[in-house]
């Protein structure tokens, strides 16, 4: 937690003991599946170089899902929906996140209308520097006043805190943050007498498409499927969800397979009650354990959190849960034909520097970023390595040196060591000119390939300079290609 000088006083001492008490409870695996509280205090994921509180303010799905025309435009590429927020976004009074919108802002604040009449920019900077503070209503979801107001547990905290407990929490939990509720993709459809977690095991498309026999007799009907699994598809160790295969989670789970055989009600009872807050392996495609350690922005979250990141994000986002990778669709559009599957791969692009500190692209929240020219980036914030610096200082909290033609980087805590079997998040280096240049691994490809991200990795041609985005390489055809992992064991 950060210090804030003389504010750090006795309600930060609070949520300091209670993260204590917290950690002290998980490694006895004892969960209790209530409200998560205010002292469940969770971390920003952006850590960029804006501020934190306008951070929050944006969120690449939210900011495509309630904006048409750039969902048409980019989809759910985070990089350019961030490049358009900060550069037309927010002049235009565009939402980008539950907590604010910017005419919202405006119109329900009388002072601010009149200082700024519609000039967003301004409304938007008032916001991060003083208007959460003033915990004043910002969109028709979030008003801070009303948030402490209406949830005794949060009466105590500040408008900082309260910002974070609902972007993380509070969504998820239904909470009312205004007069209107923000129903997040997240949220399952289903909301009937299963517990929450139960209800994350059963999705009626993928029911479907891995039960042959269930397609052929019920199509894509959602309530005679839902009937057909609460009824006999459990006592029959079916599968519903890509979190939980209930015959896998008995045979990967050995107290599980002596204490219960082949109950699969008393296994799906276990999941649903305790085995998803122990982060268990649960199917070929969820591990909870695997999850929250291999993706670096979910390293500070809850199991419950990380089963609907997974079913809202990570499954289209094609992030790996455990190591085999789902591909499947869990909806339909409306002529009951199958969604089209989201792109295994990054798209390698070719990409104009228009300005200098131009961001390129964007991974776990930090930008690779550019000036025009070539030969001037060797050194200093554009720099190669300057990047794979910052990534792993920001995602890591680890300082990294050592980035020298033919060396090993070393780092401030734990120890790179050569891997051949490449990860994203890994360190990636090869030989350029003279000397050698460094990156890092996004996601590895289905053709053998990698898709990596970097700075100054440039040219001109006449009197532009462009670079890549998405740049692929390859053992075979990437000259000097190494691959760096870091341990902190």
């Amino acid at each position: 937690m950060k210090e804030y000088g003389n504010r750090f006083g006795f309600r930060h001492k609070i949520v300091i003991v209670a993260l204590f008490i917290m950690l002290f409870t998980m490694t006895k695996n004892v969960f209790k599946p209530v409200r998560v509280s205010a002292t469940a205090f969770a971390s920003v994921v952006y850590n960029g170089t804006e501020s934190e509180i306008a951070g929050l303010c944006f969120d690449y799905v939210y900011y495509a899902d309630n904006n048409e025309d750039l969902k048409k435009a980019y989809g759910y590429d985070a990089a350019k929906l961030k490049y358009h927020w900060l550069t037309w976004g927010i002049k235009e009074g565009r939402s980008a996140s539950p907590i604010l919108d910017l005419n919202y802002y405006i119109e329900h604040n009388e002072d601010l209308k009149k200082a700024y009449g519609y000039d967003y920019t301004k409304a938007y900077n008032h916001f991060c520097q003083w208007g959460y503070a003033e915990y004043r209503p910002s969109s028709q979801y979030y008003n801070g006043d009303y948030y402490r107001k209406n949830n005794e547990d949060l009466s105590g905290y500040d408008s900082r805190f309260l910002l974070v407990h609902y972007i993380t929490y509070g969504i998820y939990e239904n909470r009312y943050a205004n007069i209107i509720k923000y129903i997040n993709p997240l949220k399952s459809i289903y909301n009937g007498t299963e517990s929450e977690i139960a209800d994350l095991c059963f999705n009626y498309v993928y029911y479907a498409d891995n039960n042959k026999d269930l397609k052929e007799a019920y199509g894509y009907n959602e309530e005679k499927l839902r009937y057909h699994w609460l009824t006999w598809g459990i006592k029959e160790g079916r599968s519903a969800s890509p979190i939980l295969d209930l015959n896998y989670y008995v045979e990967h789970n050995d107290d599980l397979k002596k204490a219960f055989g082949n109950d699969y009600i008393k296994a799906y009872n276990h999941f649903c009650q305790w085995g998803y807050a122990e982060y268990r392996p649960s199917s070929k495609y969820y591990n909870g354990y695997y999850y929250h350690m291999k993706n670096y922005d979910l390293v500070n979250y809850d199991s419950k959190f990380l089963l609907r990141h997974y079913l809202g994000y990570g499954v289209f986002e094609n992030r790996d849960a455990n190591t085999i990778r789902f591909y499947g669709a869990l909806t339909i559009k409306e002529d009951n034909t199958m969604a089209s599957p989201v792109n295994k791969n990054y798209t390698e692009k070719k990409i104009k520097i228009t300005s200098n500190g131009q961001v390129v692209d964007t991974f776990n929240g930090v930008p690779a970023q550019y000036i025009k020219g070539v030969g001037n980036s060797n050194t200093g914030k554009y720099c190669c390595a300057r990047y794979v610096s910052n990534y792993y200082s920001n995602v890591y909290g680890v300082s990294v040196a050592n980035m020298f033609k033919g060396k090993t980087p070393s780092a401030s805590s734990g120890y790179f060591y050569v891997t051949s079997t490449p990860e994203a998040g890994d360190i990636g280096y090869q030989l350029s000119g003279g000397g050698g240049h460094w990156f890092i691994i996004k996601s590895v490809n289905d053709d053998g390939t990698y898709s990596i991200i970097e700075q100054n990795w440039k040219w001109k041609s006449g009197n532009a300079t462009y670079c890549y985005q998405n740049r692929k390489v390859s053992y075979s055809k990437t000259k000097g290609f190494k691959v760096f992992r870091w341990s902190n064991k």
